[in-house]
């Protein structure tokens, strides 16, 4: 009995000591615990949470605000792909504003597959808002290989990308059209890609006839690959 009135009584003793320390520490910082408890808990609790920018990327410090543009003039002028795609990682992973354009700027100058892979990998490499949005803007203007584009958006469960797989389930490529058939049978029956015909307009709401003849080419493809 006084072995369990002991453990109480020190159990007491480090709850004050060290959460009545963090207490006070976090309202110095003007934060209150529970909002931060909430916050957290928020985040946990939503697998399909995308924050604007990856909390990997930080912000790219320079003193002069010409600089990046000084040495991406002079780099891309080596037509060196492995030296102009070290400048974009970068530049990217560390949330230069001049990133995207930069992204732009090498698919512009490099078309083999392998150069152009690399910025697959980079993207692919951090699941936030504005990757997202690069990725959109990209499929849509044939700048990368629309297979591999459209299986990394799938990582991101948002309404575009719902509306966009749906979509592409009737794409003259056979490829692309089967692979958006495969994603909609993983994710039909998911709360997220069923809220992302209503999300945006309720216009774009999925139709019987649509699900049917995506089943239609779920069942073939299956059919197909017995």
């Amino acid at each position: 009995m006084k072995q369990i009135l002991f453990l109480l009584i020190l159990a007491g003793v480090c709850y004050v000591i060290f959460w009545g320390g963090a207490v006070k520490v976090l309202y110095k910082a003007d934060i209150k615990p529970q909002d931060l408890i909430s916050s957290i808990a928020s985040k946990v609790e939503d697998a399909n949470f995308v924050p604007e920018i990856a909390t990997a990327r930080r912000e790219f410090n320079y003193t002069n605000k010409s600089s990046l543009s000084l040495i991406k003039e002079n780099l891309f002028l080596t037509y060196d792909p492995d030296l102009c795609f070290a400048l974009v990682d970068l530049a990217y992973s560390s949330n230069a504003p001049e990133a995207e354009n930069l992204i732009k700027d090498y698919l512009n100058m490099f078309a083999l597959p392998e150069d152009k892979s690399k910025i697959l990998g980079l993207l692919s490499a951090y699941k936030d808002k504005q990757t997202m949005k690069i990725l959109l803007s990209l499929y849509e203007n044939n700048s990368l290989d629309k297979a591999n584009l459209l299986n990394i958006l799938a990582n991101y469960h948002t309404p575009e990308v719902a509306q966009l797989i749906n979509k592409e389930t009737s794409n003259p490529n056979q490829l692309i059209a089967q692979m958006a058939s495969q994603l909609v049978a993983t994710f039909k029956d998911q709360e997220w890609y069923k809220e992302g015909f209503t999300f945006l307009n309720n216009d774009n709401a999925i139709t019987k006839q649509q699900n049917d003849a995506i089943n239609d080419k779920i069942n073939m493809t299956d059919y197909m690959g017995e």
